[in-house]
């Protein structure tokens, strides 16, 4: 679950932007399941997050979020099947504050962070599998909340893309291309930027910098004659990397950097992002609709269940020419890189 908080942000947007004040339930009491998990079979351990939501005409939705009780199942059962085989795993309930996934501050109680919990090695995901979910809340006659998704494989880049050296020129594109397995869909692409500064005051003082570089967000592969294309291939101007240099690294005139390296990253999900992304495009514009529809891949309720893999390349340095163009150019000069 180390999970690119990215993607949470952008899921739980997409799910409640559709929320409005119109909703109504026959049962006051009558709970909503709350699902979310975001399956990564390089992750040492896998987590779930179960909740619920309702409405109490007598208490007002805010003050029910700080509750804790009012979130929780009390007797909750999480399950991870693979469909293939059969074969049925438990998963434990944890509390995510101890597990170093602290709860953001918000309208919702922050302790405890109740998750369901599976390490890795006890259930040997591998790509390519098709998991199912199943929560059982045993509350009444409430039947299973179940959603099924593919593990994604490994990706690989494609060859010399990149290479080694990175070269960002003002007056071409920067090419990055990588092969996904059959079963990732959307992408985001990220630069992790490595530098070093000193103090001439302080030249013992060496402080290490990283930026983060969200390159490129919710790149959707390709179809070609109705299959997906076998590699994405992402070109962006050479001349954004210093535009984001400069927008992004105070002026100082007193402090000397030094470029380090780049790590580049790619994240790929799961087909069930793709349709949420479908589903969100296709009511953007003049004449879209005015409310965005409530998606989710989950038998009952709302949320998603989906798959992620991550691919890196870290070390990369800049060709001699980039590393002139950050010291000397137009966008970066004054940053004092050496």
């Amino acid at each position: 679950m180390e999970s690119n908080r990215t993607y949470l942000l952008v899921v739980l947007v997409a799910l409640f932007a559709s929320c409005n004040n119109d909703l109504e339930l026959a049962a006051p009491w009558k709970d909503i399941p709350v699902v979310y998990g975001l399956i990564n079979q390089q992750d040492t351990a896998h987590y779930i997050r179960v909740e619920k939501a309702f409405l109490d005409p007598q208490t007002d939705a805010f003050t029910l979020a700080q509750i804790a009780d009012s979130l929780y199942y009390d007797q909750a059962e999480v399950q991870l099947v693979k469909v293939t085989t059969g074969e049925t795993y438990t998963l434990e309930m944890v509390d995510g504050n101890q597990e170093g996934y602290v709860r953001q501050t918000g309208i919702f109680a922050q302790v405890p962070n109740y998750l369901y919990k599976i390490r890795a090695d006890l259930i040997d995901l591998q790509g390519g599998e098709l998991l199912q979910l199943i929560v059982m809340r045993h509350e009444a006659d409430d039947a299973p909340v179940t959603a099924t998704t593919y593990i994604l494989e490994d990706m690989h880049f494609a060859t010399g893309l990149p290479g080694d050296k990175l070269s960002f020129r003002y007056t071409s594109d920067t090419r990055v291309a990588w092969i996904p397995g059959p079963n990732a869909w959307v992408f985001d692409l990220i630069m992790y930027i490595h530098y070093a500064e000193t103090n001439p005051d302080n030249p013992g003082q060496i402080l290490d910098k990283t930026l983060t570089w969200k390159v490129r967000k919710g790149i959707e592969r390709e179809v070609s004659g109705g299959q997906p294309v076998a590699s994405v291939l992402v070109e962006f101007p050479g001349l954004e990397f210093y535009q984001f240099m400069a927008n992004n690294i105070p002026e100082k005139s007193a402090v000397i950097r030094n470029f380090k390296s780049i790590d580049l990253e790619v994240v790929g999900a799961g087909t069930e992002f793709k349709e949420l992304l479908d589903i969100s495009q296709a009511n953007v514009g003049i004449t879209g609709a005015q409310e965005l529809p409530t998606y989710t891949n989950l038998s009952e309720g709302v949320g998603i269940f989906s798959s992620r893999i991550v691919l890196r390349k870290n070390g990369l340095v800049l060709t001699p020419q980039s590393r002139d163009s950050l010291a000397q150019g137009i966008y970066t000069h004054h940053l004092n890189f050496q």
